[in-house]
């Protein structure tokens, strides 16, 4: 035998309900997304930071590089240091 399920529907109310759980959960995530996405920006920047900071050390003690890591360094120092162009520069330096 055939058993035969009926679903029930939402009432307005029910619907209503569950938009405002819902809408209150998303701007829950959303709150969490941008807390960890400015934590993520901040570890990138003490990162970078502690790059640099590594990166003068072993200039400071050349001596005791090879040269060729020495130029790696120094390279890398000067990508990191120098500012990147925007989009809007590139543009208009090609105009």
């Amino acid at each position: 035998m055939e058993e035969t399920k009926t679903k029930e529907k939402l009432t307005y109310e029910q619907l209503e309900a569950y938009a405002q759980q819902t809408t209150m959960q998303a701007q829950q995530i959303f709150k969490e997304n941008q807390a960890l996405k400015q934590a993520l920006q901040q570890e990138r920047l003490n990162t970078n930071f502690k790059e640099i900071e590594l990166a003068l050390k072993c200039l400071d003690h050349a001596d005791l590089f090879s040269s060729d890591f020495i130029k790696a360094v120094v390279a890398k120092l000067e990508e990191v240091l120098t500012p990147a162009k925007s989009e809007d520069e590139e543009v208009k330096k090609e105009d």
